[in-house]
């Protein structure tokens, strides 16, 4: 993706502001962080993946046995707590 090239000022904060055409092409929403890096005399944002926090529902949690006191599932089970999961979520949606 190639979004055309912007020019932004650096506020007396330091603070800059993203194009809104750069922030729709990559879904960056208030709130969100980035990683910046340097090199070779240029800046890299980069937007940091947002991951859903692991709650008692979740199947990674019922699949590593976190707070049972069974235990982990086998490595049978896991193809089924995956599908309990996704159907959950979309229950949600």
């Amino acid at each position: 993706m190639t979004t055309r090239l912007a020019r932004i000022t650096v506020t007396s904060k330091r603070q800059i502001t993203l194009p809104a055409e750069v922030c729709r092409a990559l879904g960056i929403e208030q709130g969100d962080q980035l990683e910046v890096q340097c090199r070779e005399g240029e800046i890299r944002l980069r937007p940091v993946p947002q991951y859903a926090p692991l709650t008692r529902r979740s199947c990674l949690f019922r699949f590593l046995g976190i707070g049972s006191s069974k235990g982990g599932h086998g490595a049978r089970d896991h193809d089924v707590l995956i599908a309990q999961e996704a159907a959950e979520r979309h229950a949600d949606a």
